[in-house]
Formats: structure tokens, sequence, C-alpha cells
């Protein structure tokens, strides 16, 4: 009764719609499963990227070696290798926090991604959370 009254309201376009999803429901339920995965797995690797380049400006740089960093220079961010930070990422995908865009783990996306002011706001979260 309730499944014909619904029927009766959505339209012609609408039952199409919803008979196609009956008949795919496993496939499209499967698929947005996936993604959402996907998206959380690429979210905390987002973190393993910055904790890498955390590791990769201390050691490079002696003086944060047995301090917390707060803010990083222009010339840490420079000395900052690259490919050493992408050659030990294992996952291919990251996605910044609240975000649902995916990002391919290149290094130009890398870079892109993790300027000196996002590392920098970062770092100054990290800061404000250890304090308290």
């Amino acid at each position: 009764m309730i499944f014909a009254f619904v029927r009766s309201l959505i339209g012609n376009f609408g039952r199409r719609l919803m008979d196609f999803y009956i008949q795919n429901s496993l496939l499209i339920n499967s698929l947005v499963l996936l993604y959402g995965l996907v998206v959380f797995i690429s979210r905390r690797n987002y973190f393993v990227i910055l904790e890498k380049l955390i590791l990769e400006i201390k050691s490079k740089n002696p003086k944060f070696e047995k301090s917390v960093i707060k803010k990083i220079s222009k010339r840490d961010y420079e000395s900052i290798s690259w490919e050493t930070v992408r050659g030990e990422i294992k996952f291919p995908l990251f996605a910044a926090p609240k975000k649902w865009k995916l990002c391919v783990s290149s290094e130009k996306k890398i870079q892109e991604e993790f300027t000196i002011d996002v590392i920098n706001n970062m770092l100054a979260r990290l800061g404000n959370k250890q304090e308290n």
C-alpha cells in the first residue's frame, strides 16, 4: 500500500530511477562504501605525509632534533627532499581533512598541498594541543 502510494507521488522519472536503484542496489551501495573507505584511508595518509615531512625537516636541521618544531623557516622548507618523502608513502592517494577530493601522492601534488603556510598552521595546532 505504501509502496504504491510512493510510486504514484514520484512520477515517471522517479519510478524509473527507483527501479534502477532496486535492481542495482548491491553495486551502487558497494561503490559508495568503497569510495568512503578510500577517502578514510586517504585522509589518514595526509597525516602520514605530514609526519614524514616533519621527520625530514628534523633530520636536515640539528636544532630540531631534540625539540618540538613550532614553526619552520623558508630555508627549512626548501631543504625538504620531496623525493624521499614521496618514496616513504605507501598508499597512492591522499585527501585533506574534511575534504572529499582525492589527490594522487605525486611529488608535485604533495608540494602543492603542503605549502610552508599549511605546515606551519598544522605545527601550531599540534603545539597548542601538546601544551593543553
